[in-house]
């Protein structure tokens, strides 16, 4: 019997900044039909609670980092949590954490996406869902929150927890 661990992937929807609209639009031309997320971030509960990882140049990130929930939610109406069930162990998920942590932020990676394969994208450096997928799977590159979702969706199902801190 595999054991499975469940976690959370949590989208961000927000797209007030250019860059975010850019990455939602740019990145849903290739997946219809999925809400525009520019950002993912990986749950795991730990100590008794829920702690995220991924990789971000916001909030004066500068790469991969672990944040709190409390953190994380600020502005919990932005965000879509799913719930999740790795094959990998909590033990696993987190020694492959550890192996890119703490990892600057890949901001030519991101225009990658805009190169026909990926040329840009750097295997030291990480973007969220670049971060995020590698711990769950294998690396790959070029792959966006978005196509993240549509990849994961028949997997995922949307938690009804209301976050207030």
């Amino acid at each position: 019997m595999i054991k499975v661990t469940k976690v959370r992937l949590a989208f961000y929807r927000h797209n007030k900044t250019k860059l975010d609209k850019l990455i939602a639009g740019y990145t849903r031309i290739f997946t219809w039909n999925t809400p525009p997320f520019s950002h993912v971030e990986l749950g795991i509960y730990l100590e008794g609670e829920w702690k995220y990882f991924s990789s971000t140049m916001r909030n004066n990130g500068q790469g991969t980092r672990w944040i709190s929930e409390k953190d994380l939610f600020k502005n919990a109406g932005r965000w879509h949590v799913y719930h999740y069930y790795s094959e990998r162990s909590e033990e696993d998920l987190l020694l492959r954490i550890d192996e890119i942590i703490p990892a600057k932020y890949d901001m030519w990676g991101i225009f990658g996406f805009l190169t026909l394969f990926g040329l840009s994208n750097s295997a030291k450096k990480w973007y969220c869902s670049e971060a995020c997928w590698r711990v769950l799977f294998k690396w790959k590159k070029r792959i966006s929150p978005i196509r993240m979702y549509a990849k994961l969706k028949n997997k995922l199902h949307r938690t009804t927890e209301f976050f207030s801190f």
